[in-house]
């Protein structure tokens, strides 16, 4: 899969499982 950067601290990841394109959002959450 290709992770990118949209804006800083949240990446958005695309992979396929076989079946069908899951999409990921990962965000960094700051205290």
């Amino acid at each position: 899969y290709y992770p990118w950067l949209k804006q800083k601290g949240v990446a958005i990841a695309c992979c396929t499982d076989g079946l069908r394109p899951v999409i990921f959002k990962l965000e960094r959450i700051e205290d």
